[in-house]
């Protein structure tokens, strides 16, 4: 039996999925494949077998892929930059891996994100689906990515990959959906945009659970899953639980014509607008995870209790999600 090659292991994501394989399994079938030499102690401290590389590099690729039983790659660009950064590492790297495990025979986890439906315009995103080009360089180069994966296995003619979009991953050890968030409400008040469109989070472990499953399922290969909490809730539930978590202070409505205005006049001056920020915060599309249900036997735990794990100050918090009108 190979090793587990995961990608992206210095990363959030990628070192959750790095802890729980090596405590599964033993250690040093975990392969972990990191950019830097400075990022190996903690993994290595582990018993991990750490690969330091770049996966612009083909060669990289082809290492971390030798002898696999497993490859899941969590590894992205994400935030801002050039569109050709996004494309090189979530595209390029992405159809290197996907094609030596394909020749080599590999299981492949693409781990992509619902942003790879680009332009939610209250649709029902089921997996279904098709890509609405948004002009984001990460929801289409995420959408690219899933492409040449299939594309990749294709061309040897098997289908042993599963492409996973996890939504907003929260969690006690998220930096950017659960701290970021803690750390606004405790400095006073998060903001909601209007009347707070839909959110779509997902608690950490379950996201590990559920790539976990679809890496060894039967009915996984050749296939896409949704990973998301599919309650219907919105920005005002998110915020709202976070102000309770700290116990202090509330959310507050922020004008939408207003922020528009400032928008216009930004991009007016040369700088960036708040295009993204409508777009993600004014979304109404419903994306459901039954297919996963069905599939994987999975069942996300409840907004209402998850939440509860990101608790810093009293974790016997009673947090409840309130309803969708702005307070």
């Amino acid at each position: 039996m190979g090793p587990i090659v995961i990608t992206g292991a210095a990363g959030y994501l990628g070192g959750l999925l790095a802890t729980h394989y090596a405590a599964a399994r033993d250690p040093a079938q975990v392969r972990c494949v990191v950019r830097h030499t400075v990022q190996a102690g903690p993994l290595a401290s582990m018993g991990c077998d750490v690969l330091v590389g770049d996966l612009a590099d083909p060669s990289v690729c082809d290492s971390a892929v030798d002898g696999a039983e497993l490859v899941i790659h969590a590894a992205a660009r994400l935030g801002t930059g050039p569109r050709s950064e996004f494309f090189d590492i979530n595209v390029g790297a992405t159809e290197r891996l996907a094609r030596a495990c394909a020749a080599g025979g590999a299981r492949f986890v693409f781990v992509s994100s619902i942003e790879a439906y680009g332009v939610f315009a209250g649709r029902v995103l089921t997996e279904d689906q098709p890509h609405l080009p948004n002009r984001h360089a990460y929801s289409e180069s995420k959408y690219a990515g899933e492409q040449a994966v299939s594309r990749a296995y294709r061309r040897y003619g098997g289908d042993r990959y599963t492409i996973v979009r996890p939504g907003m991953i929260y969690g006690p050890r998220s930096p950017y959906w659960t701290h970021r968030y803690l750390q606004r409400a405790r400095a006073g008040s998060i903001g909601v945009l209007g009347g707070g469109g839909r959110i779509f989070p997902v608690h950490e472990a379950d996201v590990v659970n559920a790539i976990a499953t679809a890496a060894v399922s039967v009915r996984s290969p050749g296939q896409i899953y949704n990973l998301v909490n599919d309650e219907g809730l919105s920005w005002w539930d998110w915020a709202h639980a976070h102000h309770q978590l700290v116990q202090s202070g509330a959310p507050h409505q922020e004008s939408v014509v207003a922020l528009r205005l400032r928008s216009l006049s930004r991009v007016a001056s040369g700088r960036a607008g708040y295009r993204r920020r409508f777009e993600v915060e004014l979304r109404t599309a419903v994306i459901p995870h039954r297919k996963a249900h069905d599939h994987l036997g999975w069942r996300p735990r409840r907004f209402k209790a998850g939440v509860l794990d990101c608790a810093t100050t009293n974790t016997s918090l009673s947090v409840t999600v309130p309803g969708r009108e702005p307070r």
